[in-house]
């Protein structure tokens, strides 16, 4: 009977302290249910942050997120699946101010889907390079 109630006491302990977990997540940077936060940089032809671009990002649910802009470095923040849309206006179009998408190490983020509200469309290519016009409007589904 000894042995019974050892064991027993052992399991409900072994049961409160598996039960016992921490969470590391926030609410700053974890959506319910999502994943983390992802980021990408907007820089130009010669790697300079494109810095102070507006941008609100969207999700399938139709959440939107408020009006952001890129930070000093160009970096801007979404969750995954969520489309952005950036405001281009005072950039001179892909001839004068080509626009790249890059991670974090400075490599382009290839095959993003993007659309412009001058019609210009289609995916970043290899070095995260994608087509506009002057102050156009353009969504990236990321």
């Amino acid at each position: 009977m000894k042995k019974i109630r050892e064991i027993l006491a052992a399991a409900v302990v072994s049961l409160l302290i598996v039960g016992c977990g921490t969470s590391s997540s926030s609410s700053a940077d974890v959506r319910e249910g999502a994943v983390q936060l992802q980021k990408y940089y907007l820089v130009d032809a010669d790697g300079y942050a494109l810095a102070d671009v507006p941008y609100y990002c969207s999700d399938d649910d139709g959440y939107e997120t408020e009006v952001f802009v890129t930070d000093n470095d160009g970096s801007f923040l979404y969750y995954p699946s969520e489309q952005c849309t950036f405001d281009l206006e005072g950039l001179y179009g892909w001839r004068d101010d080509p626009i790249f998408i890059e991670k974090s190490d400075a490599v382009g983020v290839e095959n993003i889907p993007y659309q412009c509200a001058s019609g210009a469309e289609g995916f970043s290519d290899e070095d995260g390079f994608f087509y506009y016009v002057e102050d156009d409007i353009c969504t990236l589904y990321l």
